[in-house]
């Protein structure tokens, strides 16, 4: 996978290379070095609301009797939004589910797995509703029309799957079995369902049309603080990006993640930020030094929030000592 995502990244960063001519450079550091550090509070404003809603809607997508508390849901999505920085595939995300499992046993990591996968489609269905929109308006390059398609086959094909395991539990184990059994792989297919038996139990807010109001709500908040925060770092580089056009941008960065990559995405990132940003009519140098500027800045959030997840659950980093979650 690291190999695959290394390979993906290097293709991408060279496609996007290619377009630059020799003054691009030039002018990327111009762009860059004219920054204005007062607008850089909108940015800090809009990380701040996306970074203490995420782990609310988190805690929210837990059965009730099974909640954990908003603290540890901090700490565990900020540490392992700053692993996503260091490893392939979105470890990071693997890794938050065995740390806010109170047993750290594999059942309790699928029933947190399970509120991560409607956390991941709630997402990608807003992202989508965004890019449908805004193609509405637009014609959109190769890369960004790829990228919904495959998105909505995803995410849609991700929903109906979480619907149907939830409200026909026992029919899905039972074709699960089944299919197992055909290719004789009996003991496998008893894992297998097991897993996904598990993964039922972490459904609950499917079940609540309140919960699910709610977290529709919160998930809109959370990508209105990350416009917002593309919003400050383009005016910070004195560069007119309506809302609009941003939160069309964050839905394609979004989707983008999607994407095998290296780790913190470098390459999908930069081709999907600057085709959004070229499509709104912003010129290649001054959409490749935004987009330098935003993913820089997002690497930088993730590794301050996720010390300070640390830091509030009494981690010792001299081995590494990983203090419990709960």
């Amino acid at each position: 996978m690291l190999l695959l995502g290394i390979a993906v990244s290097a293709t991408l960063l060279y496609l996007l290379m290619r377009q630059l001519e020799k003054g691009d450079w030039a002018r990327i550091w111009d762009v860059l070095a004219g920054l204005n550090p007062w607008w850089m509070a909108v940015p800090i404003a809009g990380g701040l609301l996306s970074a203490i809603l995420r782990p609310w809607r988190w805690q929210k997508i837990f059965p009730e009797e099974s909640h954990p508390g908003y603290r540890p849901c901090f700490a565990a999505l900020s540490v392992g939004n700053m692993t996503n920085n260091l490893v392939p595939a979105r470890g990071g995300d693997l890794l938050r589910c065995f740390m806010i499992s109170r047993d750290k046993s594999l059942a309790g990591a699928s029933l947190a797995l399970a509120t991560l996968g409607l956390e991941k489609v709630l997402d990608g269905l807003a992202l989508l509703a965004v890019l449908l929109i805004s193609f509405l308006f637009v014609s959109p390059p190769r890369v960004l029309g790829a990228m919904g398609l495959i998105g909505g086959m995803i995410f849609g094909g991700a929903f109906f799957a979480i619907i149907l395991l939830h409200y026909r539990t026992r029919w899905f184990l039972s074709v699960t079995r089944l299919i197992f059994r055909t290719v004789r792989l009996e003991a496998l297919g008893e894992r297998v369902a097991t897993l996904f038996e598990w993964f039922a139990q972490g459904l609950g807010a499917v079940s609540s049309p309140a919960t699910m109001t709610e977290l529709a709500i919160l998930t809109i908040l959370i990508w209105a603080g990350d416009t917002f925060a593309i919003w400050g770092l383009a005016l910070s580089l004195h560069l007119s990006v309506s809302v609009a056009g941003c939160l069309l941008v964050s839905a394609a960065i979004g989707l983008s993640q999607m994407v095998p990559s290296a780790p913190a995405a470098v390459g999908p990132y930069e081709a999907a930020s600057v085709a959004a940003l070229m499509l709104l009519r912003v010129k290649l140098a001054s959409a490749m030094a935004l987009t330098v500027l935003m993913h820089g800045w997002g690497i930088l959030a993730t590794v301050i929030l996720g010390m300070a997840g640390l830091w509030l659950n009494g981690n010792i980093w001299s081995g590494i000592e990983v203090g419990k979650f709960n």
